[in-house]
């Protein structure tokens, strides 16, 4: 798969010279670094060449370049159980809410009489077709045969993100039954200082912004350093580890929402929203899940050190979970396309629909990897990179909102991404993922 690594290198470097030019890179310099693709039938990703490069780590990261691409889910639905199958990870955690996380879970333990889409409703509130759709809709119920053929070594599925301010309230508050009379007294109390927002998270920070003293800052805190303490004393248990991880959510999306609608403050929303998922990564791996899957943007998976993000001082829970757990024990994967259609919202809190993606810009990967004329690949930068280095190119990132008419303006970023990810899968032509909703 992988040789004539001194003719890669001159096809990069004749690259970076021609990259903002009209004519394309010639074809038989193209051919040259189809040389180093692994391109592969759609009808089956080669999870078992991609399993050889993850087969020493314990924490695997899997981007997509856009939330709304069916190819990325497809190629980590079937990534994750074959890494489940054969390499003994336990935990899918993915940039979804917690407690909608744990309604996924509670079905994929049998411990509910909820069909497997009832399941998955807590994944409503933001984006839905995120995490509801027609791939986690497949994933999901494997995941529960899985446990019921398996019962010593049972599988978890996991929310890491934190929008989930009044859900997470709600959780905490419906588990009092674990908690003294005293110290739920004492919880619902502070909480009760969210409840004059009708359960608007963002309608907590525009009044905040406005008026500082309404503030539950110190109320989230205070509730967090009660039921850590109980966690502590009961580790290992599900109950008291959901109660705990709604405890360190509320805390995370009251600071998310305040500072978000505070201009001063605002550049520390996204690095607060990487450290607490983190976090919540460190704990389902101090839990008991020593090998996890994480699924989450590029914007996350890469190392923000890679890019022009790290210009304005970002970083991401990819370049977090290296730094703690040290480059051997984690594998980092992006995802890009090319062109084709895209699900996803025109502004925040909008409904999604399919949106027509153009071909990326002149002197993007994408726009490299176009030219070789294949129609997927993946790539071992690790590997590739032991005889060649990229140069800084562009990378399109495409969450939930995506404002295809100014696409150059607010969906890239420069990166170098052997730096940024340890592989990459690319897609020439994509399709929209299939909303449940």
């Amino acid at each position: 798969m992988f040789r004539s690594s001194q003719y890669l290198l001159v096809l990069f470097s004749i690259y970076c010279q021609w990259t903002f030019a009209d004519r394309p890179v010639p074809d038989n310099q193209s051919r040259t670094l189809s040389n180093y693709t692994l391109s592969y039938d759609e009808r089956r990703f080669p999870v078992e060449i991609v399993g050889q490069w993850i087969k020493d780590k314990s924490i695997v990261l899997l981007g997509d370049g856009t939330h709304g691409t069916r190819e990325f889910y497809q190629y980590r639905r079937e990534l994750t159980q074959y890494l489940i199958s054969e390499q003994g990870f336990s935990a899918v955690i993915v940039e979804g809410n917690w407690p909608g996380g744990q309604s996924v879970n509670a079905y994929i333990h049998g411990q509910t009489q909820d069909s497997v889409i009832d399941s998955m409703e807590g994944f409503k509130a933001y984006f839905p077709w995120v995490w509801r759709n027609q791939t986690i809709l497949d994933l999901i119920p494997w995941l529960r045969d899985y446990n019921l053929k398996h019962p010593t070594r049972p599988l978890g599925f996991y929310g890491m993100d934190i929008f989930s301010l009044y859900p997470s309230i709600n959780r905490v508050l419906a588990k009092q039954s674990l908690i003294s009379a005293n110290d739920a007294n004492i919880i619902s109390g502070l909480l009760q200082c969210f409840s004059p927002y009708q359960e608007i998270a963002n309608a907590y920070g525009e009044q905040v912004a406005e008026n500082p003293s309404l503030s539950c800052q110190k109320q989230a805190e205070s509730q967090f350093i009660i039921l850590e303490k109980l966690y502590r004393q009961h580790p290992y248990n599900t109950q008291y580890f959901d109660l705990f991880i709604n405890s360190r959510v509320i805390v995370a999306a009251e600071q998310y929402f305040r500072l978000l609608h505070q201009a001063e403050r605002a550049h520390l929303v996204w690095n607060n929203r990487e450290q607490t998922m983190k976090s919540i990564v460190d704990e389902i791996i101090q839990f008991g899940h020593r090998k996890v899957i994480i699924w989450a943007h590029n914007s996350h998976v890469g190392d923000a050190r890679a890019t022009s993000a790290t210009e304005i001082g970002d970083i991401s829970i990819g370049q977090l979970l290296r730094q703690a757990y040290g480059e051997a024990s984690v594998f980092l994967m992006g995802a890009i396309s090319h062109q084709g259609e895209v699900f996803a919202a025109g502004e925040w809190g909008e409904p999604g629909s399919i949106k027509t993606m153009p071909p990326a810009i002149k002197g993007s990967y994408s726009a490299l990897f176009h030219q070789l004329g294949l129609p997927r690949f993946i790539l071992n930068l690790r590997r590739l990179s032991e005889h060649i280095l990229f140069d800084r190119f562009y990378e399109r990132f495409i969450g939930v909102v995506y404002h295809n008419d100014e696409e150059e303006r607010y969906h890239y970023q420069n990166a170098v991404i052997h730096q940024q990810f340890d592989a990459l899968l690319y897609i020439d032509k994509s399709r929209p993922v299939e909303p449940l909703d």
